[in-house]
């Protein structure tokens, strides 16, 4: 089940990278990828910031992971989200 939803997720949003749950999305500069993740807070996702010196300046970005759980309407509103910050 889930590497359906993997499979989902990768299908909606075009990132095609290792079968893995954890998916990382760009999102440079530690002010904007704070400012993103407030706003996926507020759309009901808890998603995590990784911000610098954790990695290099410039290559801030978030960190999703997709579970069994994780019903296929959820995983279309966060890609919806991540479309809509243009994140995708």
């Amino acid at each position: 089940q889930l590497h359906e939803r993997i499979h989902f997720f990768q299908k909606l949003s075009h990132i095609f990278s290792a079968l893995s749950p954890i998916i990382c999305v760009s999102a440079p500069g530690n002010e904007r990828a704070r400012e993103l993740a407030n706003r996926l807070h507020q759309d009901g996702f808890d998603v995590r910031a990784i911000l610098s010196p954790t990695v290099t300046k410039g290559s801030e970005r978030f960190r999703i992971c997709v579970h069994a759980f994780n019903t296929n309407e959820e995983i279309a509103k966060i890609v919806a989200s991540l479309k809509k910050e243009n994140l995708l």
